[in-house]
């Protein structure tokens, strides 16, 4: 099918197709047909003995290229004015003036976002040039040594082991179980940040009483926040946006003072500057590692039984979009027995045979567990 849209060079385009690598070219109109997307890119090989084809397609009014769900954009190469798209079986879908505007590639049902798309062409090869109303052009440079491996500007492999580009990309509307996944900016092609999982709750114990002594401080509670972001060459932040007391469960039914709070809240940290432990550079994603931790003035007012739960929001920003994990902290007090601090502990009886006489005295304490019942016997 030939749609005339003012190319009237395609005919010389086959033949010369045809001349130079002995295919059969097909040229593919991608006007608005209403026919299936997937019939874009096509192979003819019959007429040549079965050796892979070309397919010309021409890109719509918006600039778009639509391509079937099993296309490759791995490897390109330049013609002119045109991008080639080498495919694996070794034949070629040929995007008409590519070269001088690059389109917009839809894979089946799913958008390639711009950056994932100049990665590719610069791996390839190109040097990528942004033009008026967000267009960009390509023109061939010196090779790089890089050979078909996508790599960012930190040197890391973007198709890792032998992860293909639309591996990097899901379908920002549903994960196929009916949850939505990430956003992605149509102005932009940025992608949000996805949660992966880590570890997001922890627990610390208040330290075993030492009478006479310094008490240790607890042990801390650590754990990492895992995601996956696809947008390899972006700066991303994280940060505790929010600190909160989920509940406390004590004795007196009272509330915590403000003092108290304060210290308990200040316990939890990223544990690198910026938040980002690990970045989102391969398939296998990025991490945020988290502590909390503290001394144990800090929770030794609790008694046994007595449990505060904290909750802190961890936010993850691209510059465009956040998401956010809670990573909740329980803190369980133990029991600290009473210690003497001073009394009257001598006392003298003078036999009187009229009445008897008693003798008396005080014997203080303290106890750092408030609600505490104490029994002298």
């Amino acid at each position: 099918m030939i749609e005339d849209r003012g190319l009237d060079s395609s005919e010389t385009i086959i033949e010369n197709a045809e001349a130079d690598s002995g295919m059969d070219a097909v040229l593919m109109a991608q006007a608005d047909t209403g026919s299936d997307p997937s019939a874009s890119v096509s192979s003819d090989s019959g007429s040549s003995g079965g050796a892979p084809g070309i397919s010309v397609i021409v890109p719509d009014a918006d600039n778009r290229v639509t391509l079937a769900a099993s296309a490759s954009i791995e490897n390109m190469q330049l013609d002119g004015n045109d991008l080639l798209l080498i495919q694996p079986d070794g034949s070629q879908i040929r995007i008409i003036g590519g070269a001088l505007n690059v389109p917009t590639f839809v894979i089946g049902d799913i958008e390639v976002p711009q950056e994932v798309l100049v990665a590719a062409l610069e791996t390839n090869g190109f040097n990528v040039a942004a033009g008026p109303g967000n267009t960009l052009s390509v023109a061939q440079q010196a090779p790089t040594g890089s050979g078909g491996e996508f790599e960012d500007s930190s040197g890391a492999s973007i198709a890792g082991d032998g992860l293909q580009t639309l591996n990097l990309l899901e379908d920002t509307s549903s994960n196929g179980s009916g949850a939505t996944t990430a956003a992605t900016d149509e102005d932009t092609g940025n992608i949000a940040s996805e949660l992966t999982g880590g570890v997001s709750t922890g627990s610390i114990v208040e330290s075993v009483d030492n009478p006479g002594g310094v008490d240790a401080d607890p042990a801390a509670a650590t754990g990492s926040i895992t995601f996956f972001d696809p947008d390899f060459g972006e700066a991303r932040t994280a940060e505790v946006a929010a600190s909160n007391v989920v509940s406390q469960a004590l004795k007196s039914g009272g509330s915590l003072t403000a003092a108290q709070l304060d210290a308990l809240l200040a316990g939890f940290s990223l544990n690198s500057p910026g938040g980002i432990t690990v970045e989102s550079t391969t398939e296998a994603g990025g991490s945020i590692d988290w502590t909390y931790a503290v001394g144990n003035e800090a929770v030794d007012f609790l008694a046994a039984g007595e449990v505060i739960t904290l909750s802190f929001d961890v936010q993850i920003n691209d510059g465009i979009f956040t998401v956010t994990q809670t990573v909740t902290v329980t803190i369980s007090g133990t029991n600290d027995g009473p210690v003497v601090s001073g009394a009257v502990d001598t006392g003298a009886v003078t036999e009187d045979m009229a009445a008897p006489q008693t003798a008396t005295g005080t014997v203080d304490f303290t106890d750092v567990d408030l609600t505490d019942d104490h029994v002298v016997t």
